[in-house]
């Protein structure tokens, strides 16, 4: 009290010196309530694979002394996130925002919003929370914290941030064959290597092989690969970073022909990580991509020709004539593992290099590619004895050779 018209017997009016020592004197405090409050952020995994779905864990903790009302928590996704689900406590999103707001936190206590998200392609993934104004003042002694002012560095204990690194395996594939000029009917091998260039792991694997109609009893298929219709798949493969992995079969070349196709192509359908350089299973047909390859092969032909002649065509009975038979190889490719087959009627005897057989057989090991200009091989000289008068009929055919024949007219 600093002043009154009458006299107090027991007090000086305005004379307080800051202790409230006499009775017209009094003083009263307020203590307001002080809610220290810390937030953590962790994830469930922090190395997950593209599409994985990953828990995000934000920790509110209440270091007291009092209970904290009407706490309010805030999640900015970043947009390596898709798929934002069960968010908990009430939380709801906006944006790339989610908010949880009207939360009590006991003192010495915790609440743990969460929110499950699927992790996307590349990158490293920043996920930030920060604690926005609640109810309970938070003392404001040195290293703490203000709330809802977070400036990017999460420097203060009620902020914090969490990032998944997605697990990536450079994959390419590389395709080749045992024999790129085979002769129809052989047997060739092709190989797919796959190869691993990290950093991680490459799990889940799979490869698609397309045959062509070129091809035909697709055999010894290795790693567990699978044949249905015209594909070749092999699923479920591990190839660890910095390795390769191969893959083989054996096929048998056709005939070439109209619409026959030898171009064979392979490619990475599917795996676990992300490939940084290449999308699986997304060929168009040019190979483009290091996870994509093709091979093809050239059937050899040999286009032979078959002539035979006679040294005199009108003979006396007992005369001995020779027969002629000429082979020539037209190309382009060299002629190998040739048969020529005679078939001798009865109207002749005496055959000098086989006697009492009705059937000369002559193998030769080449017939010498042209080089561009046609060349006749030594004839097949066989010396008979004509037995009686009369025209005789000597028929001949080419025997089939390694060399494929082209189908062109004549």
């Amino acid at each position: 009290m600093t002043a009154a018209d009458q006299d107090d017997p027991d007090s000086t009016p305005d004379n307080d010196d800051g202790d409230q020592s006499e009775d017209d004197e009094d003083s009263a405090t307020t203590s307001p309530q002080q809610a220290d409050l810390s937030l953590a952020k962790s994830v469930s995994n922090s190395t997950p694979n593209v599409g994985d779905a990953v828990t995000f864990t934000i920790t509110v903790t209440n270091q007291g002394p009092s209970n904290a009302t009407g706490v309010a928590v805030e999640d900015y996704l970043p947009n390596g996130y898709t798929g934002i689900t069960n968010i908990s406590n009430g939380g709801t999103l906006s944006g790339s925002t989610i908010t949880w707001s009207g939360l009590s936190i006991a003192s010495g206590g915790q609440r743990q919003p969460d929110v499950r998200r699927h992790s996307g392609r590349s990158g490293h993934r920043n996920q930030l929370c920060k604690r926005s104004p609640g109810d309970g003042f938070r003392p404001g002694r040195p290293g703490q914290s203000t709330p809802d002012n977070d400036d990017g560095d999460q420097s203060e204990d009620d902020e914090d941030s969490a990032t998944t690194s997605p697990q990536q395996a450079d994959l390419s594939l590389a395709k080749s064959v045992s024999n790129s000029t085979p002769n129809v009917g052989d047997v060739v091998t092709f190989t797919i290597t796959v190869t691993n260039q990290g950093p991680s792991n490459a799990t889940g694997v799979a490869v698609e092989d397309y045959l062509p109609n070129g091809y035909s009893n697709i055999a010894n298929i290795s790693n567990g690969g699978t044949l249905s219709g015209s594909t070749i798949t092999w699923s479920g493969l591990t190839v660890a970073g910095g390795s390769s992995l191969s893959l083989t079969f054996n096929a048998t070349v056709v005939a070439p022909g109209t619409g026959v196709s030898y171009e064979n192509v392979a490619q990475v359908t599917a795996a676990d990580q992300d490939d940084p350089d290449s999308t699986p299973d997304n060929d168009d047909g040019d190979q483009s991509e290091d996870d994509e390859d093709s091979t093809t092969t050239t059937p050899q032909q040999a286009d032979l020709s078959l002539a035979k002649s006679v040294s005199n065509s009108t003979p006396n009975v007992g005369d001995v004539v020779t027969f002629t038979i000429t082979v020539t190889n037209q190309g382009p490719s060299n002629a190998t593992g040739v048969a020529v087959e005679d078939y001798l009627p009865n109207g002749y005897s005496g055959i000098s290099e086989h006697q009492q057989r009705r059937h000369v057989r002559r193998r030769h090991d080449h017939v010498e590619q042209p080089d561009g200009s046609r060349r006749q091989q030594p004839g097949i000289d066989l010396r008979r004895h004509r037995r009686s008068a009369g025209r005789r009929r000597q028929p001949r055919e080419r025997s089939p050779g390694d060399g494929f024949r082209p189908g062109r007219p004549g």
